[in-house]
């Protein structure tokens, strides 16, 4: 894992578009086909959202240069006790169930997590 060292906003809001209709809303729906979310630690709603686009959107680009992955993915997020970095630690489990962690600092935001990863 190569980390780059940006920091992380203590103070960021949230700019999340809200979907204008029932498709859209559907259509986000589907991005998230094949994961799993898991919160081992305590996020509010907003920080959950802004972890699923982020992991959503670096899936979509996978698939777009590897094709789709044939399995599930079952992704967890901690909370960093760095509060220096968007993404201290990452790791994969592979067992019964193909899995990814992320040790992230709650206070980042869609941006920081982006250029981090």
């Amino acid at each position: 894992m190569f980390l780059l060292g940006f920091g992380c906003s203590s103070d960021a809001e949230l700019e999340i578009e809200e979907p204008e209709s029932q498709e859209e809303l559907a259509d986000e729906k589907e991005l998230n086909t094949g994961i799993v979310w898991h919160y081992d630690s305590e996020f509010e709603a907003s920080q959950k959202l802004i972890y699923e686009k982020w992991i959503t959107d670096v899936q979509q680009a996978c698939f777009a240069t590897l094709g789709e992955y044939p399995f599930e993915m079952n992704v967890h997020f901690h909370e960093s006790s760095n509060k220096t970095v968007p993404v201290s630690f990452g790791h994969t489990r592979r067992n019964e169930f193909n899995e990814l962690h992320f040790y992230v600092n709650p206070n980042c935001t869609y941006d920081e997590l982006i250029q981090d990863w």
